[in-house]
C-alpha cells in the first residue's frame, strides 16, 4: 500500500480491499485512479522489492520519480523529511508506520495484490519439508474459512491481510 504524509493532499479512493493486479479491471483502476494522483511525485521504495516491480511496471513510464532504498526505513526517514511524496511497501510495515506516526501519516487508496507482489504473506521453511509445510497450510486455509485469520490481521495491523485463497 501507499503511505503520504498527511499535508500532501495526495487522494486515492480506497476499494474497500485489495486490488487483485492479475485481473485486468486493475490496469483501468491504476491508469485512472492512482497514477494521476502521483503524476510528478516521487514514490520511495526498497530496491529489489515485489513493491519495486510493481512501481516498475505500472509508474515508470507515467511522470513518477521512482526512487529505490536500501531498506523501507530509509524511504519512511525521507518521507517524514519531505524528499519523497510518498512510499510504497508492504500493508504491515505502511500499518505499522502509521500508526507510530498518525498524527503526520497515512495509507492512501486500496492496497494491492497478485501480479507482481504476488498473493500475500508466507512463511518460509526448508524445500521439501512437507512435514513441517503441510500442517502451516492447513493451519492457515482453516483460519482463513472460520474468519479468525481476517479478525486477527484486522486486531494487529488494522486491514485485512488474509491471503487470497
Amino acid at each position: 500500500s501507499f503511505v503520504v504524509s498527511k499535508e500532501s493532499g495526495i487522494k486515492v479512493p480506497d476499494t474497500g480491499g485489495n486490488v487483485n493486479l492479475a485481473k485486468p479491471e486493475a490496469q483501468v483502476f491504476i491508469d485512472s485512479q492512482v497514477v494521476p494522483a502521483f503524476k510528478g511525485k516521487v514514490i520511495g521504495v526498497e530496491a529489489g522489492s515485489t513493491q519495486l516491480d510493481f512501481v516498475k511496471k505500472y509508474f515508470g513510464d507515467k511522470g513518477v520519480e521512482i526512487r529505490q532504498y536500501v531498506g523501507v526505513p530509509q524511504a519512511y526517514q525521507d518521507l517524514q523529511a519531505g524528499r519523497v511524496d510518498a512510499v510504497v511497501a508492504a500493508e504491515t510495515s505502511t500499518a505499522d508506520f502509521v500508526a507510530k506516526n498518525k498524527d503526520t501519516a497515512e495509507v492512501v487508496g486500496p492496497g494491492y495484490s497478485g501480479g507482481p507482489v504476488g498473493d500475500g504473506m508466507g512463511i518460509v521453511v526448508q524445500k521439501g519439508n512437507s512435514k513441517l509445510l503441510n500442517p502451516i497450510n492447513a493451519a492457515i486455509k482453516e483460519m482463513y474459512t472460520d474468519g479468525s485469520l481476517k479478525k486477527l490481521t484486522v486486531k494487529w495491523f488494522g486491514r485485512d491481510l488474509s491471503p487470497h485463497l
